[in-house]
This record gives C-alpha cells, sequence and structure tokens, in this order.
C-alpha cells in the first residue's frame, strides 16, 4: 500500500470514528521512533480538513525531558520515565472538554523543547503521535490507536539514518546506542501494538501492509 493509498484508508477509518462517537475525537499513532508517525500525522490532519473535520496535530515528544537531563540521569527517550505523563494526560483531558491548551514543541537537534508556545484549540478530531500516547491512563483518553511497525533490521537502520539527520549523532554514537535503543524499544513501546485499532507494517519508506481489529 502506497501513502497516498494509506492516508486515504486512514482517513476513511477515521471519519467512521468521528461519526460513530461525538468529537472531539483523540486519534493515537504510535510506534517506534522515526517510522514517519509525524509526517503521518500532518498529511492525514490535511486530508481530514479536506473532509471538513477540523483537525489538530500534538507530539508525545512536547512532554520530554531535554536531552541533555535524560543523558545525565540515564535515561532514553523510549523510557516513559523521560516524559512527563501527567502533564500529558491533563492536556488531553482539557481537549476532551472541549477548551483550549498550550503546549513547547520539541525540537531534536538541540534537543530541548521551544520558547514559544503554541495553542491547541477546540476541534473535532486531534492526532496524537510519539512512543507512549497509549501509556497508562492517557490510553483512557484514546478513541482509536494506530501502531507503526517494521522488522528490526529494517527499524536499525531507519532509527540510524535519523540520528544522523535528525539529531546530530555521529556514526559512531548512533552505533554504539543502536543495540541497546532496540531492546528498549522492545520492552517499552512494542507491547503498545496489542493495544491498537489499526496496524500498519511498515515493508520500507512509506510502503504499508494495513490490518484492522477490534479490540
Amino acid at each position: 500500500m502506497s501513502r497516498s493509498d494509506i492516508i486515504n484508508q486512514l482517513t476513511s477509518c477515521i471519519t467512521d470514528t468521528v461519526s460513530c462517537k461525538t468529537p472531539p475525537v483523540i486519534i493515537a499513532i504510535c510506534g517506534a521512533a522515526d517510522l514517519g508517525k509525524s509526517y503521518l500525522a500532518e498529511q492525514l490532519k490535511l486530508s481530514l480538513s479536506c473532509q471538513h473535520i477540523s483537525t489538530a496535530v500534538l507530539s508525545m515528544d512536547s512532554f520530554l525531558m531535554p536531552r541533555a537531563q535524560r543523558y545525565a540521569m540515564g535515561l532514553s527517550g523510549y523510557q516513559p520515565e523521560a516524559y512527563n505523563i501527567p502533564h500529558a494526560q491533563d492536556c488531553l483531558q482539557k481537549f476532551t472538554h472541549k477548551r483550549s491548551f498550550d503546549y513547547y514543541p520539541y525540537d531534536h537537534k538541540t534537543g530541548t523543547v521551544t520558547e514559544s508556545a503554541r495553542e491547541i484549540a477546540p476541534c473535532d478530531v486531534l492526532l496524537f503521535e510519539g512512543l507512549h500516547v497509549l501509556h497508562g491512563n492517557i490510553a483512557r483518553c484514546i478513541d482509536q490507536a494506530v501502531f507503526i511497525y517494521t522488522d528490526d533490521d529494517t527499524l536499525v537502520k531507519i532509527r540510524s539514518a535519523a540520528d544522523l539527520s535528525k539529531r546530530g549523532l555521529s556514526k559512531t554514537q548512533s552505533s554504539a546506542i543502536s543495540a541497546s535503543e532496540l531492546a528498549l524499544y522492545t520492552e517499552y513501546v512494542a507491547p503498545y501494538k496489542i493495544q491498537s485499532d489499526l496496524l500498519l507494517h511498515l515493508h520500507y519508506p512509506w510502503h504499508f501492509t494495513m490490518l484492522k481489529r477490534s479490540i
């Protein structure tokens, strides 16, 4: 399934969810780092807007500790302790009650959130993407969950490329953390797959197989 096909299929699934529930609706997009969650969310926002469904995007990275602080504490972004989970839950609850809230986007180059806040106003759909968007009490706020996954070898290659291009790491630095990052993904993020309604198996960049299931 190509990029345009997957956008159309997901748009249809989300539209069905919106028609069955009273907005606002929160859609989680979960999975390993660097598999295209953020880009997928932005493309879905455009597609849903064409269906006259007002949509906003929020990244779980907005609740992530600064990189320097995580490194000092020996934490990876794959570990839930690296996130302000209660703050994320509070923002989702505000959205559910049709209240606006501010957030601070995360800059992967600097490893910190930006100084300028952005606002998410009440709308029909919130696309909430990130590693731990299905964590604990957060999952109670989610109306539909999408999980993106791939085989380990592909994941390692994609993650390594992103370390260099997105995070500014050297090949040596990326190689040094590759095995531990995969292990942490397997321990902390992969289990969210069983909570998800829609599974996207990434074969290679932007070519998927999609599986729907009832939880």
